[in-house]
């Protein structure tokens, strides 16, 4: 099929945004928090996390937002200190944490969820938008712009064909298993393509459709979380420490 991407909005999602396109300082100082209460987690765990920046791209840095849309918010590290082996655990444990952290508090903001990532600064997303919530400030001020016609068909009928697998299986381990390639993909398209990239296309599809939800349902009903933040943490400090 030829997914058709919203239409573009004459101005900011005004729930964020004030008229000058500054970020609602209310909103700002609300985000601030959600990084300091998710870094605050790896710190009590003794897992390194240098917060270069924390940042919002995405639909809600831009014209194209819709009701759908969630508040990308990443937040940067700097990995350039770790050996390859290091940076591999970390990111490990960053997901983990991020999947989790997500689950547990169902963050929104003034009704807006809230989708936490964290990033390499190395390979941060490329956006038409992107706001430094840390600085304050536009990195990249977003233009108005048509939008273009991205065909979507192959990979979203592959991706759902994957989905009903997980269904019928209801396992939540393949589950989660799903839910973690459906947002590598997208922080990948994200990083590579910027904001009209397949597969982040392909992940709004799925989560207009309930279909992430029904995702997260399997595997919080089930026993998906074998190891804990705490398990991750030891082992990172076990291979560290060899």
């Amino acid at each position: 099929m030829r997914f058709l991407l919203e239409n573009a909005n004459a101005i900011l999602n005004p729930i964020l945004w004030d008229e000058h396109n500054n970020l609602k300082e209310d909103v700002r100082n609300k985000l601030l928090e959600i990084k300091d209460k998710f870094v605050s987690g790896l710190q009590e765990n003794e897992i390194p996390a240098t917060i270069v920046d924390v940042r919002i791209v995405g639909s809600n840095a831009n014209y194209n937002y819709s009701s759908n849309s969630d508040i990308d918010l990443h937040i940067v590290v700097d990995l350039d200190e770790f050996e390859e082996e290091q940076k591999q655990m970390l990111i490990l444990i960053y997901s983990y944490y991020k999947s989790a952290f997500n689950d547990k508090y169902n963050i929104t903001i003034k009704g807006t969820p809230v989708e936490l990532y964290i990033e390499d600064k190395n390979t941060s997303a490329i956006s038409n938008g992107v706001y430094s919530v840390q600085n304050g400030s536009w990195i990249k001020e977003p233009t108005y712009s048509e939008k273009p016609n991205v065909n979507i068909s192959k990979s979203l009928e592959y991706m759902i064909r994957r989905f009903e697998e997980v269904k019928l299986l209801n396992d939540p381990m393949t589950a989660q298993t799903l839910l973690d390639l459906l947002y590598a993909n997208r922080q990948k398209s994200l990083a590579v393509e910027g904001e009209y990239g397949i597969d982040n296309l392909v992940f709004k599809e799925f989560r207009n459709r309930g279909f992430i939800q029904e995702i997260k349902d399997i595997i919080k009903n089930g026993e998906s979380k074998k190891m804990s933040l705490e398990g991750l943490s030891e082992l990172y400090h076990n291979k560290v420490g060899k």
